[in-house]
C-alpha cells in the first residue's frame, strides 16, 4: 500500500471521531473500505471499485436518517424516527422507539445489502426496497462514501452515498443507536414487557431442583451458601455444590487460591458413574498459606467422592502454555496434584477466537472465492481447529466420566470463556434431559448465566467502542457451533433443530429481552433484571413460537453418553449460520419444513387410530355387556318357563341336520 493511500485512510479513519484507527482493518478487496473490528459497524472510506446499485444521492442528514432507518429497521422504525435529528438523538430515545426486532444488530429474517453491493432479497425492510438503496439512483462509483454496517447475525449491509458529511453523521448516529454507554439504555429496559400468563421464565431454572435432579444433597455431597453474597465469587451463583465433608470455612479459603477467585465446586454428577464434573480457575502462585492447605483438602475430598477413586485434571491449556505459566509462577501450587492425573486439550483463549471469527467471516463473504482458495482459506481461519478442539474436550469428559467412572477436575485459565464451553458441552453428550427443549435451557441458565460468562462485555451490548472491541470473543458461537456439529452426527437425540440454535444465538447478541444480559449472576441480582425485562425462556414457552424451531427427527431420549467422531473429516463448516445473507441457503429449511408437516401428518394419523382403536373396545364392551344381559334373561325365563325353555333348546339342537353344540 502506499504512502499517499495510508495517509487518505488516516484521514478518513479521523472522520469518525470516536474509534481508534489501531482498531481498524482495511478490507483488500474493496480498495478505501475500511472496517471496524470485523465485529458491529464499520467505518466510511472512499470506494473507487464497488458496482453502480447502491448509491445514496446526496441529500440532507434527516433524509439519510430516515433510508437508513427504514432500509434496517423496516418502515414502522423509519416512520418512528422522522422527529430524530443526529445531532439530539441519544441511544435512549433510540431504543424506546424502536421495535423488538428493529435494532442495528437486528436477528429478523430480511436479507440485507451484501458487501459486493449487490441487493440479496427485495423483503419489507431490506435495502433493495428504499429509493437510493439498491437501485441505480444518480452518482457515481468514483465520487461515493461507502458505509458498511456488519450485523451480528452476519449480514453486511453497504450504503454508498455522494456527501461526506452526511456520511459522517449517519455514522455517528447508527453508532449512538447501536452502542449505548450503559445497560439500562438497552431496548429490553425501554419495552414495555408483554404478558405470558402460562409461564414465567425467570422461574425456569432452580438450581436445588437440579441438583436434586442429580441426587444432590446426598451423604457425599452438600450445597453450600458462602457465595450468598457473591462476595467469594463474583462470577459464581450464591448456591454452590461441594463435598459433604468440607465445611464452609475451608470453602472459603479455598476460593483465594485460584485465578479468578473459581475455588473446585461441582458441575455434574453422573447418576449411573457416580463419578462427577468439577470446574476450577488455575491454582494462584500462594505457596504455604491458608488457602492453598484449604484448596488441598477439597481436592483431596473431590477425589474420596468416587466409588473407585479415580481422578483427572483436565487443564485447558496446550502443554506449553503450562510450562509457560509455571516459568512465570514458580511458586504456584497444584500444578500437580499427587493422586490426580493430569491431561492437557489445548483449547486457546477468546483473544484467539476473536481473531479466528474475523478471518472466517472475512472469507465466508467473500462470494468471489474460487473452490480451492475458499476450502485452504476456511483452515487458515482456524475456526474449525478450535470447534474441533473444544468437541475433543468435551468428549474426553463424557467419556471418562460416563463410561470410565472417573471424576475430572477442569481446570481453566478462563474459566467462565472455555471452561464454561468445555463443561456446557460435555454435560451435554453426558445427560439426555439437556438434549431437550427445557433442558437445553436450564443448561444455557446453569452452566453460561449463572456460572459467569460475560456475555454483555464478550457480545459488545453497551459501552465505550474500544472496551467492546477488547472484550468481545465469539465463546458462545463456539459452543452453539459445537452442538450443531453433534446434531448433524445424532439426529434423532435432540429435540430442538438447527434453527433453534441459530435463533438463540441471534437473541444472544441483540433482543428485546433481558436473558443474556450482564456479565454474572451477581450483576442481574443487582440490576433487578427479572423485574426490567422479560426473560426469552416465557416467549418459547408458547407453542406458535416454539413449534417451527423443534426437531421433527426427535425420539425419546435415552440414558446414554453421545460421543461425537471428532476428525477433520467429521468437522463441518456452519454455511446456513455463517452464510445465510451471502447466498440463498434454504435446503435445510425447506427439508425441515417438509419433515415437521409429515410429522404432524403422523401425529394426526395416530390421533385418528388410537380414536378408532378406542371406539372399538367401547363397542367391544357394550357388546359383552348385552351378551351378559341375554344369557341372564334367558336364565331367568328358563326357570319361570321350564317346559317353554326345554322345547325351545330341543329346537335349536338340529339345525339342518347338524347338532349345535
Amino acid at each position: 500500500m502506499s504512502q499517499p493511500q495510508q495517509q487518505q485512510q488516516q484521514q478518513q479513519l479521523q472522520l469518525f471521531g470516536t474509534f481508534p484507527a489501531d482498531l481498524c482493518k482495511v478490507n483488500q478487496r474493496v480498495p478505501g473500505l475500511v472496517s471496524l473490528n470485523a465485529h458491529h459497524l464499520v467505518f466510511v472510506g472512499r470506494n473507487t471499485t464497488a458496482s453502480e446499485d447502491v448509491i445514496i444521492p446526496a441529500m440532507n442528514v434527516n433524509q439519510v436518517q430516515r433510508k437508513t432507518a427504514s432500509a434496517l429497521f423496516g418502515s414502522s422504525a423509519g416512520a418512528a424516527l422522522l422527529s430524530t435529528s443526529a445531532a439530539t438523538s441519544s441511544s435512549s430515545s433510540l431504543s424506546s422507539s424502536l421495535s423488538p426486532s428493529s435494532s442495528l444488530l437486528s436477528s429478523s429474517p430480511s436479507t440485507g445489502v451484501s458487501a459486493s453491493g449487490g441487493s440479496a432479497s427485495s423483503a419489507p425492510g431490506s435495502a433493495a426496497n428504499i429509493p437510493g438503496i439498491g437501485s441505480g439512483s444518480a452518482g457515481s462509483a468514483s465520487d461515493s462514501l461507502v458505509l458498511v454496517i456488519r450485523c451480528t447475525d452476519f449480514r453486511d449491509v453497504v450504503l454508498r452515498m455522494t456527501s461526506e458529511a452526511d456520511c459522517n453523521a449517519v455514522a455517528s448516529w447508527l453508532s449512538r443507536a447501536a452502542f449505548p454507554d450503559s445497560v439500562d439504555k438497552l431496548f429490553p429496559f425501554a419495552r414495555t414487557p408483554p404478558s405470558f400468563p402460562e409461564f414465567n421464565g425467570w422461574n425456569l431454572y432452580n438450581p436445588q431442583e437440579e441438583y436434586q435432579r442429580m441426587g444432590i444433597p446426598s451423604a457425599l455431597w452438600r450445597l453450600s451458601s458462602v457465595n450468598s453474597l457473591y462476595k467469594s465469587c463474583e462470577g459464581y451463583p450464591r448456591l454452590l455444590c461441594v463435598p459433604a465433608d468440607i465445611d464452609d470455612k475451608i470453602l472459603g479459603d479455598s476460593f483465594k487460591a485460584h485465578l479468578d477467585y473459581a475455588a473446585p465446586v461441582l458441575a455434574y454428577h453422573h447418576p449411573a458413574t457416580k463419578a462427577v464434573l468439577v470446574r476450577t480457575g488455575l491454582p494462584m502462585p500462594a505457596p504455604g498459606t491458608p488457602s492453598v492447605q484449604a484448596d488441598n483438602k477439597l481436592m483431596d475430598a473431590i477425589l474420596r467422592t468416587n466409588p473407585h477413586k479415580r481422578a483427572c485434571v483436565i487443564d485447558t491449556r496446550s502443554p506449553s502454555a503450562a510450562s509457560a505459566y509455571k516459568k512465570k509462577y514458580p511458586s504456584a501450587h497444584g500444578s500437580h496434584y499427587p493422586s490426580y492425573a493430569r491431561y492437557f486439550v489445548g483449547l486457546e483463549g477468546f483473544q484467539a477466537l476473536r481473531e479466528s471469527m474475523a478471518r472466517l467471516i472475512d472469507y465466508a463473504h467473500d462470494t468471489s472465492i474460487s473452490a480451492s482458495s475458499w476450502v485452504s482459506r476456511l483452515e487458515s481461519s482456524g475456526w474449525l481447529r478450535h470447534v474441533r478442539a473444544m468437541m475433543v474436550a468435551a468428549a474426553s469428559i463424557a467419556r471418562l466420566i460416563g463410561s470410565d467412572a472417573t471424576s475430572v477436575v477442569l481446570a481453566s485459565q478462563e474459566i467462565f470463556d472455555v471452561g464454561n464451553c468445555a463443561v456446557a458441552l460435555a454435560m451435554l453428550l453426558m445427560d439426555p434431559y439437556f438434549r431437550t427443549v427445557q433442558g437445553f435451557q436450564v443448561l444455557i441458565e446453569k452452566e453460561w448465566l449463572s456460572f459467569g460468562h460475560r456475555f454483555s462485555d464478550r457480545h459488545g451490548h453497551y459501552g465505550p467502542p474500544g472496551n467492546r472491541y477488547r472484550a468481545a470473543a465469539p465463546v458462545f458461537t463456539l459452543f452453539l457451533d459445537c452442538v450443531w456439529q453433534i446434531t448433524q452426527q445424532f439426529p434423532a437425540s435432540f429435540q430442538f433443530g438447527e434453527s433453534y440454535l441459530r435463533f438463540l444465538r441471534d437473541h444472544s447478541y441483540c433482543s428485546p429481552y433481558g436473558t443474556f444480559l450482564m456479565n454474572s449472576e451477581a450483576e442481574r441480582t443487582a440490576a433487578r433484571l427479572q423485574l426490567c425485562t422479560q426473560s426469552l425462556w416465557s416467549f418459547l414457552s408458547e407453542p406458535e413460537h416454539l413449534h417451527p424451531l423443534t426437531n421433527p427427527l426427535y425420539l425419546s431420549p435415552a440414558m446414554d453418553v453421545l460421543l461425537p467422531a471428532c476428525r477433520p473429516q467429521n468437522t463441518r463448516f456452519w454455511a446456513n449460520l455463517y452464510c445465510r445473507y451471502v447466498f440463498s441457503w434454504e435446503g435445510p429449511n425447506r427439508g425441515n419444513a417438509k419433515l415437521q408437516s409429515l410429522r404432524e401428518d403422523t401425529a394426526r394419523c395416530q390421533l385418528a387410530a388410537d380414536t378408532a382403536e378406542g371406539m372399538a373396545a367401547e363397542m367391544e364392551q357394550q357388546l359383552e355387556k348385552l351378551s351378559h344381559s341375554h344369557d341372564a334373561l334367558f336364565a331367568e325365563l328358563e326357570q319361570a318357563f321350564p317346559n317353554v325353555a326345554a322345547e325351545w333348546n330341543k329346537q335349536q339342537a338340529q339345525v339342518d341336520g347338524v347338532v349345535a353344540p
